[in-house]
């Protein structure tokens, strides 16, 4: 279907796609979209990117440790708010703090209750962006973390 939609004319998508301002996508559609999506949305101001578990493995951890942000997001000028939920990403993109962000909301997903030892390797629970301000949008005014569907654990106004 995404092949049907990427083949018609930009002057087709445009009356189709300019309006919107919100989309959520399931992760195992990110590396699917073209980075030239972005330029079809050109009045999107949200975007919500949500993994499939609440609680995972370590083997699900390490998968999302390789998940990359979609490129289409650097082309969406209006971009002000992205959330992330249930994705362990352990770095962003270089491109990422020149987006004209406003708010940033990450929730982590939980290691699986019903795994039986610790995690051999613990920095796939510890996202290495979370300690690198130099990585995040400059533009950035509220930045709110929650864990494991348990409540807000840190806001900051930046």
């Amino acid at each position: 279907m995404y092949q049907t939609v990427g083949s018609v004319s930009n002057s087709f998508c445009q009356p189709l796609y300019g309006n919107i301002r919100r989309l959520c996508i399931d992760v195992a559609w990110c590396a699917h979209i073209p980075p030239e999506t972005g330029d079809q949305f050109v009045q999107l101001d949200s975007a919500t990117l949500f993994g499939t578990h609440d609680e995972k493995t370590e083997a699900q951890y390490e998968e999302d440790s390789r998940f990359e942000l979609p490129t289409f997001l650097r082309h969406l000028p209006k971009l002000q708010l992205l959330e992330l939920y249930k994705i362990g990403i352990q770095e962003f993109p270089s491109w990422f703090a020149a987006l004209p962000l406003k708010e940033l909301y990450v929730e982590f997903a939980c290691p699986a209750e019903n795994y039986s030892g610790e995690f051999l390797n613990r920095n796939l629970l510890d996202s290495a962006w979370v300690g690198d301000v130099s990585c995040l949008s400059r533009s950035l005014e509220l930045m709110a973390f929650c864990d494991c569907g348990f409540g807000v654990l840190d806001t900051e106004g930046l």
